[in-house]
């Protein structure tokens, strides 16, 4: 897949360049940005993504994002395969499928 960072108006910096970092690292399918902490100015302090990517090893893929990805502020992922997403997205009332319904895309 070819796809840039959506609305990249609407996203943080810190956002923006981890999500840059996750594209290079684990070529996603999807990602989503499912929760941003802000503080009164506006600026985020914290955030969450889902990212949906074919890996081989769920367990390694995450370590190495949190080893090689430096980010001003704290972030956490989870990950899906994509066999994963579509059988737990199917599955009402899922985490998953909150997240893909409330979520926002920010790739793919």
């Amino acid at each position: 897949m070819n796809a840039a960072i959506n609305s990249p108006e609407s996203l943080s910096p810190e956002i923006r360049a981890v999500a840059d970092r996750l594209v290079a690292l684990l070529s996603p399918q999807t990602i989503y940005l499912y929760n941003e902490r802000v503080d009164a100015a506006g600026c985020s302090t914290g955030f969450k993504l889902c990212v949906v990517a074919e890996m081989a090893d769920k367990q390694e893929a995450e370590k190495s994002a949190y080893m090689t990805i430096d980010s001003e502020i704290p972030f956490d992922l989870l990950l899906y395969t994509p066999a994963e997403w579509e059988e737990i997205t199917g599955r009402e009332s899922s985490f998953a499928q909150k997240i893909q319904t409330t979520g926002k895309i920010i790739y793919g």
